[in-house]
């Protein structure tokens, strides 16, 4: 039992130097990295912009991005009216009814 309480002290004092020596060398690099000059700060960024973009530039280019979005707007503007393109109404087939209704006197009585 005295073996035992022995060793087991001597890892507790173990413990106890390695953790004094980790605290030291940590202080150590503390104290090197305060010697050394802080980085350069980066300019201030602008919080806000009192210029209107849109007045620099009157005419924004044509690219490909606007010509869909004209192209969707036109469509959604299209849909909202209701307004076909074409002046001929072509009934769709799939939308009538497959079955019709019959006459109310066919039908079975119970």
């Amino acid at each position: 039992m005295q073996s035992f309480l022995t060793t087991l002290g001597y890892g507790l004092l173990a413990l106890l130097a390695v953790s004094v020596l980790v605290a030291v060398v940590e202080n150590l690099h503390q104290q090197m990295r305060d010697k050394e000059p802080p980085p350069p700060k980066p300019p201030p960024r602008a919080a806000n912009l009192d210029v209107d973009l849109d007045s620099l530039d009157p005419a924004p280019a044509e690219t490909d991005q606007t010509r869909r979005q004209a192209a969707v707007g036109s469509a959604m503007a299209l849909l909202a009216r209701g307004d076909t393109a074409s002046s001929v109404q072509v009934p769709w087939t799939e939308t009538r009814p497959m079955v019709t209704q019959g006459n109310p006197s066919e039908s079975e009585t119970l």
